[in-house]
C-alpha cells in the first residue's frame, strides 16, 4: 500500500521535461520488452550491460542483432516484466507528445524480490 501511494506521487513528475509516468500493465508487455532488452542487450550505438555481454560468451559478445542473442534477450526480460507486473510493478516512461516507452524499470516490494513459483509465462 505504501509503495503505491508512494509511486502515485511519481505520475506528473516528468510532464514539465516532455513524459508521463506511468504504470505499464500485461499490455505493455511486448513494448516493454523491447526497449528492455534494448538496455541490456545494447545496440550499435548504445553499450551492453556489462554482465550479460561477459554471461553470453565469445560468440555472442556484441553480435546485437544476432538471432540467437534477441532470443535470449526477448526471453529473459519477457521474464522479468512478467514477474514485475504479477509481484509488483512495472514503471514506465512516456514521451506525452507521441506515447512511446522511452524508458521503464521493475520494482518488486520488500519480502518480493525472490519470486520464483513458476518458471512459465
Amino acid at each position: 500500500k505504501e509503495a503505491t501511494k508512494t509511486l502515485a506521487t511519481l505520475k506528473d513528475s516528468g510532464k514539465a521535461k516532455g513524459y508521463d509516468i506511468v504504470f505499464l500493465t500485461r499490455a505493455d508487455e511486448k513494448e516493454a520488452v523491447a526497449v528492455i532488452r534494448e538496455s541490456f542487450s545494447g545496440s550499435p550505438t548504445t553499450e551492453p550491460e556489462q554482465a550479460f555481454d561477459w554471461a553470453l560468451g565469445p560468440d555472442l559478445r556484441g553480435r546485437f542483432d544476432d538471432p540467437t542473442r534477441q532470443a535470449f534477450f526477448d526471453w529473459y526480460m519477457r521474464w522479468v516484466f512478467v514477474s514485475c507486473t504479477r509481484y509488483g510493478y512495472m514503471i514506465g516512461a512516456r514521451d506525452t507528445a507521441t506515447g512511446e516507452l522511452l524508458a521503464c524499470t521493475g520494482v518488486l516490494p520488500p519480502g518480493r524480490a525472490h519470486i520464483a513459483d513458476t518458471t512459465s509465462f
